[in-house]
């Protein structure tokens, strides 16, 4: 919304020029105090010392929660790709990534939602998405409060950003 003392004039041109947003969003989640489930903050702060050159760009922006919510979906708009990031139940698997799942509505929590959920609000919101969305799991170990990064942890934070490398490469066409 423009401020109250602007013209009608300046209104439109606020709502018809959008400020940019970068064409690739890496949404993450997690708590760093309960061990494994630090990986996704750990993965966006690799990130934002690995890619700073794409984020000073503005084709990459970066951001992490504890759980994501139903405001994420606002940060969707614009994009052109995609990912979330979050620890997972290792189960021998060290990192996967996939497309987002598709849900129809969400949970009866507004402060914790899936990716499938937070794409469920998007839709409600602006209809189908025009972007790519993939979620990358990173295997975890262990998640109880006050425990630190496990060794497997590390392990696949560490193959995770190798995914990552390949698929931000794609997308942002420079092949990495």
């Amino acid at each position: 919304m423009p401020p109250a003392n602007s013209s009608p004039a300046a209104a439109v041109a606020i709502e018809n020029h959008p400020p940019s947003v970068a064409p690739v969003l890496v949404l993450a989640c997690g708590n760093p105090s309960r061990g494994d489930d630090a990986l996704g903050p750990l993965f966006i702060e690799a990130l934002e010392r690995e890619y700073q050159e794409a984020i000073a760009a503005s084709q990459l922006e970066c951001r992490w929660a504890y759980q994501w919510q139903i405001e994420d979906a606002l940060a969707l708009v614009g994009r052109k790709r995609v990912v979330f990031v979050d620890a997972v139940v290792a189960n021998g698997v060290s990192c996967a990534i996939a497309a987002a799942p598709r849900v129809e509505g969400r949970g009866a929590l507004s402060h914790a939602l899936s990716p499938g959920e937070l794409l469920a609000v998007y839709r409600q919101l602006y209809g189908e998405p025009e972007f790519s969305v993939e979620v990358l799991g990173i295997g975890g170990v262990g998640f109880e409060l006050g425990e630190g990064v496990s060794g497997v942890g590390e392990t696949n934070l560490a193959a995770a950003l190798k995914v990552f490398a390949r698929w931000v490469g794609a997308a942002l066409g420079s092949g990495e």
